[in-house]
């Protein structure tokens, strides 16, 4: 019994074998062994000396660890160590055996300097100084320059490497190596207007592959003009009464020779230019062109300002431009000088009405239409006016000294008298005009009376002259009243109204019916085009038929261009791509069956639209044409 029970000793090893013991288990089963056996005593003894902390209490044994071995963490710090070493020796070979690149950036500089301030269109110098510090030298260098809009280069003291004298290479700059590039070119651009000419070197150094750019600009100011403008006129006048600008032109230095220059007015609304000297621009009312200035020169326009009794004064602008050389796509225009007028109007002052078919401004007409011109004039002043002189001038195209208007036609309640001169080949002014021995009332207007004007003139057609003579296709008139007031004569001119002759394209249609083998209506149509005086493009006459009809897509046939028609919207389309001017007429005939009538429906064809555009005026023409009643 003692000896089984001494096998079941626990050795020191078995614990430190085993995972896990747990201490209730072990007390138990000495409490129970004590029961039964004394000699479990040895046992316990045995096993507390073994487990017993320092102190004599025992450790928690509810769980026990296995020990990590000692070999795995000796390798761990060997690995570590070697490591740090082996970093260590790789910085110390960078730092110390790496070549030295002592380069800065800052130390290769470029710099441009030239006037600032500069005459809009003198010759102006740039200097560009570029210097390496640097102890190495850079290579690949290239000065790259970015001109402001309105700078013509026109020399430099390198010769470029580029057709745009923009780019210059320099190869290789040494170790200290600096040099300049002088530029010499004209800075035009608008007064006042602020730029800046731009300088870029690009380089790469010795000991680097990848390239650098140094950067230098040099500010412009457009603060003088070569040339001066002056408006001179009265300070005070009333509104219609004629009255002459003189805008003066002169060069700042009078040795010199300015070229391409302009002068634009812009008159504002109210102001009426009656003529000029010289004349203006045959493209331009208002701008005069001066291809070389050399001293002074100077424009004078007559006019005056059209009644307004809202208005107390009004102000025009004018201003000098310059225009660069070079192609259409490549010129510049640039403001070089401008001026301001203004004019203050008398409190008192006539006033003047003046239409025509109703407009007091520009209107479309074709030959054969009739004018209908109305008139008035009112006294706005506090006293009479007298010796009043009325008249109303055409200026209209003419053919061998024969107006395009009718004059014979002409027709007035009142007497009158007309005047008729040539003041240009294709040019004839026509005058009717009215004094107190035409209207009593003339004689002298008191204060706030008011004087009407009405009568009609035709423009002659193509029955009464042949329109393709006429080169002209403008006719301008104006209303101008003269009178004395206190002894002292004035004039009043009203606004012009301004009439575009359009070419006198018309269409008329014939329709015929007849009935055909099947007892049904059988329509044949036929559109007359005519057109006399301009030629004319995208013609397009456009209808549509109603009611329940077949088309007879044989019967159809046109002189020129094609019609088409769509079966669905019943829908008629002639188009012509160009028309010329002829005496001769157009035609474009279809046909077409009713199969039933519809006693309800009131048209059997629409009204017919047509529309082209004239190509002497560049205005569109639309004309609409009346409809084609549904009869059985």
């Amino acid at each position: 019994m003692l000896k089984k029970k001494r096998d079941k000793k626990i050795k020191k090893e078995d614990v430190l074998v085993n995972h896990h013991f747990v201490k209730k288990d072990l007390d138990d089963e000495q409490s129970d062994d004590t029961k039964q056996n004394p000699s479990t005593d040895y046992v316990s003894e045995q096993l507390v000396e073994i487990y017993k902390n320092q102190d004599g209490s025992l450790p928690d044994m509810t769980s026990f660890q296995k020990r990590k071995s000692q070999k795995t963490l000796r390798a761990f710090f060997t690995l570590l160590f070697s490591c740090l070493c082996l970093i260590g020796v790789v910085f110390a070979g960078f730092f110390l055996w790496a070549p030295k690149q002592s380069f800065s950036q800052d130390g290769v500089s470029v710099e441009i300097v030239g006037n600032e301030n500069v005459t809009s269109g003198e010759t102006v110098q740039y200097r560009i100084r570029y210097r390496n510090s640097e102890n190495v030298p850079v290579t690949k260098t290239k000065l790259v320059l970015h001109y402001p809009v309105g700078f013509q280069f026109q020399e430099s003291s390198l010769p470029s490497a580029n057709e745009t004298n923009t780019e210059w290479d320099f190869g290789t700059l040494d170790a200290g190596e600096n040099g300049f590039l002088d530029i010499y070119g004209s800075m035009q651009g608008d007064l006042g207007k602020e730029e800046s000419i731009r300088v870029f070197l690009n380089y790469t150094p010795a000991n680097f592959s990848s390239e650098f750019q140094s950067v230098s600009f040099a500010k412009i100011i457009i603060g003088s003009s070569p040339v001066a403008l002056t408006i001179s006129g009265p300070s005070t006048t009333a509104q219609g009464q004629p009255l002459s600008l003189v805008f003066t032109l002169t060069s700042r230095d009078a040795t010199s020779t300015l070229e391409n220059l302009s002068l634009v007015i812009d008159p504002g609304v109210g102001f009426v230019k009656k003529s000029s000297n010289p004349e203006s621009d045959n493209f331009g009312t208002w701008q005069w062109s001066i291809p070389r200035l050399k001293g002074e020169k100077s424009v004078t326009v007559n006019g005056a300002f059209i009644a307004n009794p809202s208005a107390t004064q009004h102000t025009l602008n004018a201003k000098v431009v310059a225009t660069t050389s070079g192609t259409e796509a490549q010129k510049k225009t640039f403001i070089l000088a401008q001026k301001e007028y203004t004019v203050q109007f008398d409190e008192s002052q006539l006033l003047g009405q003046f239409t025509i078919n109703g407009a007091n401004a520009n209107l479309n007409i074709t030959p054969g239409e009739t004018l209908s011109v109305q008139a008035a004039l009112k006294n706005t002043f506090s006293s009479p006016i007298t010796n009043i002189r009325a008249s109303v001038t055409f200026d209209a195209p003419s053919y061998q000294d024969k107006s395009i208007l009718n004059w014979s036609a002409l027709q007035d309640k009142n007497n009158n008298s007309i005047q008729g001169q040539q003041i240009g080949t294709d040019i004839r002014r026509g005058v009717i005009a009215w004094d107190k021995t035409h209207i009593a009332a003339l004689g002298s207007l008191a204060a706030n009376a008011e004087i009407p004007f009405a009568f009609t003139l035709p423009v002659k057609s193509s029955s009464e002259t042949l329109l393709s003579n006429f080169k002209e296709h403008k006719i301008q008139a104006t209303f101008e009243v003269q009178y004395e007031q206190n002894g002292k004569k004035q004039t009043f001119v009203s606004a012009p109204v301004e009439m575009i002759l359009n070419s006198d394209l018309h269409l008329t249609s014939d329709v015929k019916k007849e009935k055909n083998l099947n007892s049904k209506d059988d329509f044949t149509v036929t559109w007359n085009l005519v057109n006399t005086f301009h030629e004319l493009k995208d013609v397009q006459i456009s209808g549509q038929i109603f009611g329940d009809v077949a088309w007879e897509e044989g019967d159809l046939s046109v002189s020129i261009g094609k019609l088409e028609f769509d079966p669905k919207e019943k829908k008629i389309l002639w188009k012509i791509d160009t028309l010329p001017a002829s005496s001769n007429p157009l035609k474009a005939t279809f046909s077409f069956v009713r199969n039933a009538f519809n006693s309800t429906q009131t048209q059997l064809i629409s009204k017919v639209n047509l529309s082209a555009k004239d190509t002497v005026t560049g205005k569109d023409i639309l004309i609409l044409k009346s409809e084609t009643p549904n009869s059985p």
